[in-house]
């Protein structure tokens, strides 16, 4: 074993590595090195789809940006700053794009041991915000009433307590349910967790506004020939949908300005996931035809 090689594999002992990137360390092992790194950006792709509840077919630099997505991604750290979401985002999808993406669409050489060993410890890094992230997530889970069965599902599904993961299929053999039963269990959980930090977003920003609150803004949309839709989202039927531009025209520039700035987003951006979730909210919230009181942090209490 060369000085160098030997330098870099007391520097990347096994012992130090996060459980995901066994495949990844014997490829090192055996120096075959551009295997090693794929395989240690591969091992956060799928832990990152894991605890993100996302479906197989999200992959790379999209996965990353929905997961950690400043408003509303699942990973996403709600008490920090929007910039510092925004970077965590970065991060990830930065990571993957750089070292992940090239290894699987050409060969790239890559002889320097040192150099390798670094790039898999980042890796061992993201994995460690991954683990912190989906603990996070679950306890934002846990805080909202689950049977005990799902409950269960989803610390096997988070690895809470637990040294490793489980894939769908084992889950469902220990419960009597098939991978698809096991994957809307999670799926479910994953949405309302999205809806619930989009809300809690969205009646803090409303405040900052001459809307002052969610009752407000529904007030506006009916005002703006949009009663239709509310009057669906509050009723027991299908949940109308809404178009940005249809929430764009019916708010106002001055208002949509007001809402972007507290987010510290794109005008866009905030309008298209507002539109995406505000239907469900307000179904949510509404169990008996009608709004209930609203505060930071009602969903929680729901």
């Amino acid at each position: 074993m060369t000085t160098s090689k030997s330098a870099a594999a007391r520097h990347l002992s096994p012992k130090r590595l996060h459980p995901r990137l066994g495949e990844a360390w014997r490829s090192f092992k055996h120096e075959d090195y551009g295997a090693g790194v794929f395989l240690a950006m591969k091992a956060v792709e799928v832990a990152v789809r894991d605890a993100a509840g996302m479906s197989p077919s999200d992959l790379g630099m999209s996965l990353m940006r929905k997961a950690f997505d400043v408003f509303g991604g699942p990973l996403s750290d709600y008490s920090a700053e929007s910039a510092e979401r925004q970077a965590r985002s970065d991060l990830f999808a930065g990571a993957i794009g750089s070292y992940k993406n090239p290894h699987s669409h050409r060969d790239v050489l890559l002889d320097n041991p040192a150099e390798v060993a670094e790039i898999m410890m980042f890796a061992n890094h993201l994995l460690r915000i991954v683990d912190a992230s989906a603990a996070r997530t679950f306890a934002s889970i846990a805080s909202q009433p689950l049977t005990p069965q799902e409950e269960r599902i989803l610390r096997m599904w988070f690895t809470i307590d637990m040294n490793d993961g489980r894939s769908l299929k084992e889950i469902g053999l220990q419960f009597g349910l098939a991978p698809r039963e096991v994957q809307t269990i999670i799926h479910k959980a994953m949405r309302e967790l999205k809806h619930r930090s989009v809300y809690n977003q969205l009646i803090a920003a409303l405040a900052n506004t001459n809307l002052k609150d969610m009752q407000g803004l529904l007030d506006k949309l009916e005002q703006s020939q949009l009663g239709k839709q509310v009057s669906s989202w509050l009723g027991k039927g299908k949940n109308l949908p809404i178009t940005a531009d249809q929430l764009r025209a019916a708010l106002g520039n001055d208002q949509v300005q007001q809402l972007a700035m507290y987010f510290d987003f794109a005008m866009d951006k905030m309008l298209a996931v507002t539109a995406e979730n505000l239907p469900d909210i307000v179904d949510k919230l509404s169990p008996n035809g009608k709004l209930q009181p609203l505060v930071v942090g009602y969903w929680a209490m729901l």
